[in-house]
Order: structure tokens, then sequence, then C-alpha cells
């Protein structure tokens, strides 16, 4: 898991993943960035919400025991959360989920300084996005045939950029990473949809690193993993059950 702050729109975000191969660096991080890290480290740590999310894991799956900040390389408006033991396959997704939720509630779980809880699986070095769509991708996509183009499942891939190398936003380059990841989903068995898809492939690189993972629901029921617009949808929901 790492934690991002767009410090231009003032806004704190958290990016899940079961990885923990990242270098440190002793770049500055604000305290915004570090309370975000720290607080949703918190959260997953408590002793209650490991017992909830592993009592509903799946068969087999090896469960995390801990959630640790760590720094990104090359970037100094986030924070990485990793969960270990290092070979743990708990779900970024399920967790992120999970903190939603009891964010929602609002009893114990206060997150005061997140915006947005982003779940990604894997890492890998800048020049490598290829190398981790394919070890990525085919966890969530596997190939099968689907000869009906409309039961096909839906997907996209959203890309997002923090800390570019040289302080600049590279458009074509980000397109050339937005393909690569889109060529990986086999067409026979998957389709793109940008309006409303099932399945969200979610890219994000930050400074020298990109992260990856796949949410499903990621603009309906997460809320584009935002923690205010999911509180409110939530509420509204409850609401309407209440009438």
């Amino acid at each position: 898991m790492c934690f991002f702050s767009f410090r231009s729109l003032l806004e704190k975000s958290s990016y899940f993943s079961n990885q923990t191969s990242l270098p440190k660096q002793t770049e500055y991080c604000s305290t915004q960035v570090i309370l975000a890290a720290k607080e949703s480290a918190k959260v997953l740590n408590d002793t209650y919400f490991s017992m909830s999310y592993n009592a509903h894991r799946i068969q087999g799956e090896r469960p995390f025991k801990e959630a640790v900040p760590m720094y990104i390389d090359g970037c100094d408006s986030a924070l990485f959360v990793a969960l270990k033991p290092d070979d743990t396959d708990a779900s970024p997704a399920l967790l992120a989920k999970a903190v939603l939720e009891e964010a929602a509630e609002g009893t114990w779980a206060k997150l005061q300084h997140l915006c947005r809880l982003i779940p990604v699986e894997n890492c890998a070095d800048s020049a490598e996005y290829e190398k981790l769509a394919d070890e990525v991708l085919p966890l969530h996509f596997p190939k099968t045939e689907v000869p009906d183009p409309e039961k096909r499942r839906t997907f996209e891939v959203r890309f997002e950029q923090h800390c570019p190398a040289g302080g600049k936003h590279d458009e074509q380059r980000s397109k050339k990473i937005v393909e690569a990841f889109a060529a990986r989903v086999p067409e026979e068995s998957y389709k793109v949809d940008l309006s409303n898809p099932q399945s969200t492939v979610l890219v994000v690189e930050c400074g020298k690193t990109v992260f990856c993972g796949v949410v499903d629901d990621y603009e309906g029921g997460m809320k584009k993993c935002n923690v205010r617009e999911f509180k409110k949808a939530e509420k509204e929901r409850h609401a309407e059950r209440a009438a």
C-alpha cells in the first residue's frame, strides 16, 4: 500500500499493495502525507479489523500480519504502506473496501487525512511497466472463449502520474502505457468500456516506480475509492432503507 498526497489539490490518497520491495529515501514528505500513511496503517493493524477481515478471507489465503509505511524512491509527496510478511496474498482491493466501510461507519476508524484508497497489487521500476502488466493482468483476465461480444466482461485502464521524472507530464508516454496494459487483456474474452466498466485496471506512476492493481466497480460502488464520496453514498443508502 502506498499513500499519495496531491499537494496542488490539497488532497491525500492511499494506494494498497502486498509488495514491500520499495527502496527507502530521505526526501521530505509533508506532515499531512505522513499522517495519512500512519492513519491508514493504524486501521489495518487494528486487531479487530484484522480478525474481521481474516474471518472472511478466501480459504488458503496467507493473511498479512502488519502494515508498514515506507518511502518511495524519487517521490516526496507519497508514502508506501507495505503488507507483511512479503508472501502474503491478501487482497488489496478487499482490504481497501473494508477500510472504506469502516470509515463510513464512523465509529472508530477516523480517516481525517485521507481522501482516496487505491488498491495496487504489485510494482516495478517505471521502465519495466510492460513486465508489470505481464505479471498482474493474467491473474484477473484469463483467456477464455466468449463468442458473444455482448457477454464479454468489460474493463478500462486508468493511468495516473505523480512526481514525474523531469517534473513534466508526458502525454504520449501516458498513452503508450495505457495501450500496453490494454493490449494484455485478451480481446476475444473482454471488451473495453470507458463509461461503465466492470473492472478497472489502475496504473499509477509515482517518481521512479509504477504500480498496478485491478478493482471491480471502481467508479460505481467503490466511488473511485474516495473516502468522502463513499461515506456520502453509504449514508444515502442507509437513509433510503430507513424511509
